[in-house]
């Protein structure tokens, strides 16, 4: 059974520092800090990997599925299921890999940790509920919307004003960035990965 998600920043003056914790209690409040510590040293020695993501925590009863970002600021996204899920997990382990990269690069650029928590959990929650019919009428209108933008961009080809065309263009792009977002949410709660990869398909201009 799926559990929770928690958000980890790593401070190399204070250590491990939980940032959100969503649902409160998924690990006890007197376990957070070692079970945090012990994510980061598992990151830092590369006992967890992105390849190899997964590790079990007995004590705790946890099974945990680690994504995570070393940069300028370093990110742990963890999301906990029972110590004996390890056969539900694999099967949505390609699904469970997209909602934790996609919450990790929400982090990077400065999302709140408590935000990305709870749409990571409601994201997974959809995943496991398992696949139900997209409505079909939906991506069309999301189809309709990226030709419209299509139609846009061609358009402003035809502008002769460097400065302005390129302030027109950073505007779409970012419109389009953020109707795509909203299409991948809507598939992810939905839970249908083919439309999942639709929509990808159509925001990157591929037919």
């Amino acid at each position: 059974m799926f559990r929770g998600v928690i958000v980890v920043s790593f401070d190399y003056r204070l250590g491990p520092i939980v940032e959100a914790m969503f649902p409160e209690g998924v690990i006890p409040r007197d376990a957070v800090w070692n079970f945090a510590l012990d994510i980061w040293m598992s990151i830092f020695s590369r006992e967890v990997t992105e390849d190899s993501n997964q590790k079990v925590y007995g004590d705790l009863g946890r099974l945990a599925i680690i994504s995570f970002c070393e940069n300028s600021e370093n990110y742990a996204l963890i999301a906990l299921f029972d110590d004996g899920d390890g056969g539900a997990v694999w099967q949505l382990k390609d699904a469970l890999k997209e909602v934790m990269s996609r919450a990790v690069e929400a982090l990077k650029k400065g999302s709140r940790s408590i935000d990305v928590a709870r749409s990571v959990y409601d994201d997974i929650n959809g995943l496991i509920a398992g696949p139900r019919k997209f409505p079909v009428e939906v991506y069309e209108r999301f189809r309709e919307i990226y030709d419209a933008l299509g139609k846009v961009l061609s358009v402003l080809n035809e502008v002769k004003d460097d400065e302005v065309k390129g302030k027109l263009l950073s505007t779409v792009s970012e419109l389009t960035d953020k109707i795509s977002d909203l299409a991948l949410n809507l598939a992810l709660t939905w839970g249908d990965r083919d439309i999942i990869s639709a929509i990808l398909r159509r925001a990157e201009g591929k037919s």
